[in-house]
């Protein structure tokens, strides 16, 4: 399942940040997807759980805001075998990535963004039991749409 292929998807997401100034963030993430390859059998889902930054180009009034990310990723692909049996695969990276935003008033932003995170499958869980593996290296490729809420209209 994990060999040189690309595998795609839909799915998403949910993020909450907090802006120290108008030009830095820090943010929670977490989105799944489900993804599917050219076998059936092989399909799964793939979770990213982010601890991350969130840097404005711009500040003020400007209707279009361009930013770019970096976070601490997590990531977990389970495969659902049925009658209650499914592998979790397990590991880590660092997400990069950019997007913009379009305000559409002081409060809410259409978003469009980017992400690649590049890192390694390196746990095994199945049943509750765990174990380590060779690092498998995996990048994930996120383009993501969406529309972002400013509980305090932006200064």
């Amino acid at each position: 399942m994990f060999e040189d292929t690309s595998h795609s998807g839909g799915g998403g997401g949910i993020q909450i940040g907090y802006g120290f100034t108008p030009l830095i963030t820090i943010y929670l993430g977490v989105n799944g997807s489900s993804m599917s390859t050219d076998d059936i059998e092989d399909a799964y889902t793939l979770a990213h759980v982010e601890l991350g930054s969130q840097f404005n180009f711009q500040s003020g009034r400007s209707a279009l805001v361009p930013y770019g990310d970096i976070a601490f990723t997590f990531r977990q692909a389970t495969i659902d075998f049925g009658s209650n049996a499914e592998v979790d695969i397990n590991g880590g990276g660092i997400t990069l990535g950019g997007g913009l935003k379009y305000f559409l008033s002081p409060k809410f932003a259409l978003d469009l963004n980017l992400l690649g995170t590049f890192g390694t499958f390196t746990e095994v869980d199945f049943g509750g039991v765990a174990f380590d593996i060779d690092e498998v290296d995996a990048t994930s490729v996120r383009l993501g749409l969406g529309l972002s809420f400013f509980p305090s209209p932006r200064r």
